[in-house]
Formats: C-alpha cells, structure tokens, sequence
C-alpha cells in the first residue's frame, strides 16, 4: 500500500498518512476478531520478502 515511500523521505508522504488511517481503522477491528476467538486457527503469519 504505501511501499513507494522511502524512510525520512518527503515523498509519497499522503500515501503514508492514508496507510496508516486505513491501518488504525482496521486494526482495532482485526484484534477484536482475534481476541473474540481464541481457539481458532490463524495460520502463520506472512512476510513476504519484498526486494
């Protein structure tokens, strides 16, 4: 999502602040759900390795 901004970059910066809305508006949502179940399975977390 907001890949195209580099670290203390100026650029892309609106890319970064609409990343990180969608993140804390979905986030608290995602742990609810998690929280809620406890016994299911999740599945392994995925990082991709990104070049």
């Amino acid at each position: 999502m907001h890949g195209g901004a580099t670290w203390n970059s100026g650029i892309n910066r609106a890319q970064v602040r609409d990343g990180a809305a969608i993140l804390g508006f979905l986030m608290p949502a995602f742990i609810d759900l998690m929280m809620d179940n406890p016994g299911k399975d999740w599945g392994k977390p995925f990082y991709p390795v990104v070049p």
